[in-house]
């Protein structure tokens, strides 16, 4: 049995890497927002 690892969006790879991409850049923001004194230059 032979894998096919051809790129689609919308299947496993390119989607899975996006969605933790997008939470990380979230999560990111949020504590940004929340601790600005900490996590940000003035």
């Amino acid at each position: 049995m032979k894998e096919d690892l051809e790129l689609k969006f919308g299947i496993e790879l390119i989607s899975g890497y996006l969605s933790a991409i997008l939470g990380n850049t979230s999560l990111a923001g949020v504590l940004c927002f929340r601790f600005p004194s900490v996590l940000t230059s003035e």
